[in-house]
């Protein structure tokens, strides 16, 4: 029998209404085959990186424990990203109705083209942190580091709870 890995997914959304985007990536990500769902963060508003003329973002982290490698999970994540309307070459750091993202598959590292895990960017992502930290304050990354090690040394940005939050 395949070993269930602990992954954590990044939901990210500021257009189309992102509470309805983020239940919906929730709901597809539910039905994805060998895979359950353990926990789900807050629901946050953020600031945009890069481009600071857009909207705030929704944020958010799924916990989910599944036996599909990382590559075919990457494909099912971006099909539910498709399904919702990204549209995957657009610019860097704009507004997009969903951003799914791998930031963690248990103590696996990756380092391909088109996905690398831990996430490239997870360590410099302080509200990323805190909602890892929010399901899992104890969680060790694969080079044995804190997550809460990892807080104390990141540069702190603007995080709040999204106000009209329903699951």
């Amino acid at each position: 029998m395949k070993k269930f890995h602990e992954t954590y997914i990044s939901i990210g959304s500021n257009l189309n209404n992102p509470v309805l985007q983020a239940n919906r990536s929730i709901f597809s990500l539910r039905k994805l085959p060998n895979t359950k769902i353990t926990s789900i963060s807050s629901y946050y508003r953020t600031l945009p990186i890069g481009n600071l003329k857009q909207p705030y973002y929704l944020n958010a982290i799924v916990v989910l424990k599944t036996q599909l490698t990382p590559e075919n999970l990457l494909r099912y994540i971006q099909r539910i990203e498709s399904n919702q309307g990204r549209i995957r070459k657009q610019e860097r750091w704009c507004s997009r109705a969903i951003d799914l993202d791998i930031l963690l598959y248990g103590n696996l590292i990756v380092r391909k083209k088109n996905l690398i895990i831990p996430h490239a960017e997870l360590k410099n992502r302080y509200f990323l942190l805190r909602m890892i930290y929010e399901e899992n304050p104890d969680l060790k990354f694969p080079d044995g580091e804190s997550v809460l090690e990892i807080i104390k040394k990141c540069k702190k940005s603007s995080i709040s709870f999204w106000k009209d939050e329903i699951c």
